[in-house]
C-alpha cells in the first residue's frame, strides 16, 4: 500500500508550488527593482545633480550677456561683450565728439549758400568758404578717429551699418573738397548753382550717415557700456 503524505508534506507543498505573478495592465516590463536598488539610484541622481550644479555654478558668466559688459582678460586689457572705441580717452569716444564739428558747419554752408542765393550779397558767399574750409578741416579729424576705431576692432568691420556710414562719409568729404576747390578758383559764381546743389546733396549724404552711425550705437551698441566703469 501506498504511503500517505504526511502531514508536515501537507504544510510545506503550498511554499514548494508558487504561482508566477502576472504583470498588470499598464505596468512597464522589465525586472522589478527591491527598495534598495531603488534608494541606491535615487542617491546616483542626486549625486549627479548636485555635480552638474557645481559645475554651472563655477562657470564664468558669458561675455555676449547683455549685462556683463566687461571682463578682464588675461592680458590685463578689458574685454567688452559690445565693440569698443580704440580712439577714446578715459573710456569716452573721441568720434562722436568731434563728428558734430563737420555736421553743423557743412550745414552753414548749406544755409549760406541758400542766403546767398536769395540776397546775391558776396559776404554770405565768403562766410559760406570760410564755413566750409573749417568743415573739411573737422571732417579730417574725425575721419582719423572714426577710422581708427573701425580698424581697431574687427567687430566694427563686420558690420553693415559701419561700411556705409563711413563710405557716405568719404563721398560727402569728396563733394565738399570738389565745392571747396571750385568756390576758391572761381568765387562767387561758383556757388550757384553748382555750390548750392553740392551743398544740398553733402546734407542729405550726412541725414543717412549719421542715421548709420546711430544704428551702430544704439542697435549694435558700439562703444556703449552696459555697466558703469
Amino acid at each position: 500500500m501506498k504511503a500517505l503524505p504526511s502531514s508536515d508534506t501537507k504544510r510545506r507543498s503550498p511554499r514548494v508550488v508558487s504561482k508566477r505573478k502576472m504583470p498588470t495592465r499598464g505596468s512597464p516590463p522589465g525586472k522589478a527593482y527591491s527598495q534598495t536598488a531603488i534608494s541606491e539610484i535615487r542617491k546616483k541622481i542626486v549625486r549627479k545633480n548636485r555635480a552638474v550644479g557645481k559645475v554651472q555654478a563655477i562657470q564664468p558668466p558669458s561675455i555676449s550677456g547683455a549685462n556683463q559688459s566687461r571682463a578682464p582678460s588675461l592680458s590685463g586689457t578689458t574685454i567688452t561683450s559690445n565693440p569698443a572705441s580704440t580712439a577714446n580717452i578715459a573710456g569716452h569716444p573721441l568720434h562722436p565728439i568731434l563728428i558734430t564739428l563737420p555736421i553743423g558747419l557743412f550745414i552753414g554752408t548749406f544755409l549760406f549758400d541758400i542766403v546767398f542765393w536769395q540776397t546775391s550779397r558776396d559776404v554770405f558767399a565768403t562766410a559760406a568758404l570760410w564755413l566750409l574750409g573749417a568743415g573739411l578741416v573737422g571732417a579730417a579729424l574725425a575721419a582719423v578717429t572714426g577710422l581708427v576705431d573701425f580698424f581697431g576692432d574687427d567687430r566694427i568691420r563686420n558690420l553693415g551699418d559701419a561700411w556705409q556710414h563711413a563710405i557716405g562719409n568719404v563721398i560727402m568729404v569728396l563733394i565738399q573738397l570738389f565745392s571747396f576747390y571750385q568756390r576758391y578758383r572761381y568765387g562767387t559764381s561758383a556757388v550757384v548753382p553748382v555750390g548750392l546743389v553740392l551743398s544740398l546733396i553733402s546734407v542729405l549724404i550726412m541725414l543717412f550717415t549719421g542715421w548709420k552711425g546711430g544704428e551702430m550705437v544704439f542697435r549694435h551698441r558700439v562703444a556703449v557700456y552696459d555697466e558703469p566703469r
